[in-house]
């Protein structure tokens, strides 16, 4: 009798939960399942990838047709500066899952970057004019936000060309960032390893690999500064040009500063 009991008062509430599943997916008189789905928060991950919360508003557990029908009818687009950058269909997302229990959560990651000061709109829809599913309330489908990277970066900046005693040209490179150079710096050893080119009146002269200087990685470390002491020397008025990092293998935050020209004339 207890367990015929206890039967009985799961059958029932299933079907009051049922009851209140209808209740709640179908519009009056029109009979349209409905839902509302609300990006909640656009930010930024560690790794500087656009991160999305997304929340449903469903007070039951959908039943499986409709959440079938959710998950392939439904998008997540995120927008740069007003331009579509990616689409997701809702299918395509880890964890999707969520969504389906009471008030779910969601928390998406995507691949999508931002670096500098950038306009980033999150927004999910319910594809448009298919049956059996409407967005209850489009005015909390979409959110905006500027966002900027703030992790840390590598920055090699040419900071100085001059003269020694001997009239040699001198450059002074500094790490302006707030990362070490990667080991591969270190590692890499082919013809188009980082390096110091100096250039004289717009001719290539030379230079030398980042590798070839002792303790390199220490030396060029956050404020760290990097002497290179070149055999080119110059007599008269002469434009010199030098260039860190022509190659772009260590993933300088700033390449406009990786160059510097200066005319120099020896005095003595």
């Amino acid at each position: 009798m207890k367990n015929l009991l206890k039967f009985s008062i799961l059958f029932i509430s299933l079907i009051t939960m049922q009851v209140k599943a209808e209740e709640f997916f179908m519009e009056r008189g029109m009979g349209v399942p409905i839902t509302d789905l609300e990006v909640k928060k656009v930010y930024l991950t560690k790794n500087c990838k656009v991160g999305v919360e997304i929340a449903n508003h469903n007070v039951v557990r959908y039943p499986q047709w409709i959440w079938n029908v959710l998950i392939n009818k439904s998008f997540l687009t995120i927008y740069k500066n007003g331009k579509s950058f990616k689409t997701m269909n809702f299918r395509d997302i880890p964890k999707i899952w969520h969504l389906r229990n009471p008030n779910g959560r969601l928390f998406v990651s995507t691949n999508v970057s931002v670096n500098k000061t950038t306009r980033v709109t999150a927004r999910v829809d319910i594809e448009r004019n298919k049956y059996p599913l409407e967005d209850e309330n489009i005015d909390n489908n979409s959110k905006t936000r500027y966002l900027k990277c703030h992790r840390k970066s590598l920055d090699l900046a040419v900071k100085n060309i001059y003269l020694d005693n001997q009239c040699r040209v001198v450059v002074e490179v500094k790490n302006i960032g707030k990362r070490w150079l990667p080991h591969k710096v270190v590692t890499y050893r082919k013809p188009d390893s980082p390096s110091i080119y100096l250039y004289r009146n717009n001719r290539q002269w030379g230079g030398r690999t980042l590798w070839s200087f002792a303790n390199v990685r220490y030396r060029l470390r956050p404020n760290g500064v990097l002497v290179y002491r070149s055999k080119l020397k110059v007599a008269k008025k002469t434009k010199i040009t030098a260039i860190v990092d022509m190659t772009h293998k260590t993933n300088d935050a700033n390449r406009a500063n990786n160059r510097l020209i200066k005319t120099l004339k020896c005095n003595h």
